[in-house]
């Protein structure tokens, strides 16, 4: 047990295989809807289930988000509030999180501010160099739990930096996460935000990377406490921050060069 869970197969990258055959089979199912690509769910979902499964809450909110952006938003049209689908994907999420609290009762709405909680506490507790103060064993509602979220969020996106490596894993940890912090700084200051959110809604699957990175990443910036830690649990996301960053930097420099042709023909 102690050799396969703490050795070079880690959970982590177990997770990250089964999720990478869910999330293939999902958009295959949705844009195919073949029995095949449901069976891929099936058996992705078990996997993740199986080793780690709160990754599948922010999974269903990407899926949420996917299917409203692809019903709602479609390219060349105004980016605007669709009703009828926007009900359909709040019905969709919170049918998904109800039937995965019952699977798994810890993560469940009225349960996870204080599986939470307990995991802070528990931070608290552990010794290590790179731990770091956040949350409280008292915060036990969601409404509690509010004013650690933006910390949390930074810490999960962006943390370590090169300043805190204690050791060679942290130092690549530290190099991948200021690479990337480089890389949003990048894409924020040469373009608009409104060019940056038009072009992210035109996508879904740019939506639901977005979607699932961010609520990832709130879920796993909460429950830990120690910058080490943190590296390893962010690996299933990590894949989608990454590609969804170069996906978006490439749109746009496509967007302006077309805006630039359009009015050098005018």
């Amino acid at each position: 047990h102690y050799t396969f869970w703490r050795g070079y197969l880690s959970p982590e990258l177990l997770v990250m295989g089964a999720f990478g055959v869910l999330a293939l089979s999902t958009y295959r199912l949705l844009r195919e809807r073949s029995a095949v690509a449901l069976l891929g769910v099936v058996v992705g979902g078990l996997g993740v289930g199986l080793i780690k499964p709160y990754v599948l809450f922010p999974y269903i909110l990407a899926v949420a988000a996917w299917i409203y952006a692809d019903r709602a938003w479609k390219a060349g049209e105004v980016v605007k509030i669709r009703p009828a689908y926007l009900v359909f994907a709040l019905l969709f999420a919170a049918g998904g999180i109800a039937v995965m609290g019952s699977l798994f009762p810890q993560f469940g709405v009225n349960k996870v501010a204080e599986t939470v909680a307990n995991q802070q506490a528990l931070w608290q507790q552990t010794d290590g160099g790179s731990n770091m103060d956040l949350g409280s064993e008292d915060a036990r509602t969601l409404a509690s739990q509010l004013p650690f979220l933006p910390i949390a969020l930074i810490n999960a996106l962006f943390r370590p930096a090169l300043f805190e490596a204690r050791n060679a894993p942290m130092l690549g940890a530290a190099l991948e996460t200021t690479a990337i912090a480089v890389g949003v700084v990048s894409v924020i200051w040469r373009y608009s935000w409104r060019a940056t959110q038009r072009v992210i809604f035109r996508s879904p699957l740019l939506v639901y990377s977005v979607v699932f990175v961010l609520t990832f990443s709130v879920a796993v910036g909460l429950a830990t406490s120690n910058l080490g830690s943190l590296s390893r649990y962010r690996v299933p996301m990590m894949p989608f921050y990454v590609t969804a960053l170069l996906v978006l930097a490439r749109r746009l420099r496509e967007e302006r060069r077309m805006s630039v042709t359009r009015q050098g023909a005018a």
